[in-house]
């Protein structure tokens, strides 16, 4: 939704679970202007390992996701 493209469109559905499972995210796929802060919480969400992956309670006290629960 970020990015505003389909993910994955026009790719074999096996390709598209091998890239899932072994391929490194392209995170210049991310648009121009996010902050620092949104990018590094993108990355670590990414993280192609689960054990590395931030857990849901972690990512609300994350920078960008603060910012959000503060907003009227």
């Amino acid at each position: 939704m970020l990015t505003t493209m389909t993910p994955w469109a026009g790719i074999d559905p096996a390709a598209v679970h091998l890239r899932i499972a072994f391929a490194r995210p392209d995170l210049n796929a991310l648009p121009d202007g996010l902050s620092m802060a949104l990018h590094a919480s993108i990355e670590a969400m990414l993280n192609g390992d689960p054990d590395q992956r931030p857990q849901a309670a972690d990512l609300l006290k994350m920078p960008p996701f603060c910012e959000l629960r503060e907003m009227p």
